[in-house]
């Protein structure tokens, strides 16, 4: 294969993940909107003083089911960090065309798998 081949179907490649990756970030944002408005009613500012710490001792209750789940996902992307860094180690040492594509595409499959 000529190289000016093998360079066109890396720029094909590159951009048919740049746009997997566009998708990505839009059903991401799409996600975090639907997510919201299912589990974050609107807000309001109760008027007497018991409604008022009932109201707060709620709201600690959800701060913490969120700082887990921010800690969940904190450790998700670090072992997906960690997967990445590895592999671009691996490829690194595998500068074949074919064996790089192959990588990649492992890679995007499990970096997804880790928001599933």
């Amino acid at each position: 294969m000529s190289s000016g081949r093998r360079n066109q179907l890396k720029t094909l490649l590159l951009q048919i993940g740049e746009a997997m990756l566009e998708e990505e970030v839009r059903e991401a944002e799409q996600q975090k909107i639907k997510h919201m408005e299912e589990n974050c009613p609107g807000f309001f500012l109760p008027g007497c003083m018991h409604e008022l710490q009932d109201f707060c001792r709620k709201l600690h209750k959800q701060i913490d089911l969120v700082d887990e789940e921010r800690y969940d996902m904190e450790v998700k992307v670090t072992k997906t960090n960690k997967e990445v860094r590895r592999f671009q180690s691996f490829t690194s040492c595998h500068r074949s065309f074919g064996t790089v594509m192959i990588i990649i595409i492992f890679c995007i499959t499990s970096f997804l798998k880790c928001f599933v």
